[in-house]
């Protein structure tokens, strides 16, 4: 799969310019790697078995707290520690 900073910015509600910075600073931490056949494109391709494994722990995260890590990821201000503290916080299950 191919993601154009323009599919990234109105996927994730940022600007343009910051998802192309966001995608950028994938690359250099090696998670994701230019598209040989679309310039503008970047795929999944973590340099490394453990980089790959963590982000499958985030995918799996993400897709069974989207709301909590969304709101994470949009707060604007200081609460942003606070509610990524509570994040690590273990609830026993009802």
């Amino acid at each position: 799969m191919v993601w154009l900073p323009t599919q990234v910015a109105k996927r994730l509600y940022l600007p343009d310019v910051v998802a192309a910075r966001l995608l950028e600073r994938l690359r250099h931490a090696g998670v994701v790697a230019l598209d040989s056949d679309n310039a503008d494109g970047y795929c999944y391709s973590p340099r490394t078995a453990e980089l790959a494994e963590i982000w499958d722990k985030v995918a799996y995260t993400y897709s069974h707290h989207l709301i909590s890590i969304s709101t994470l990821i949009h707060q604007r201000s200081s609460a942003k520690a606070h509610l990524l503290a509570d994040a690590f916080v273990w609830k026993k299950d009802n």
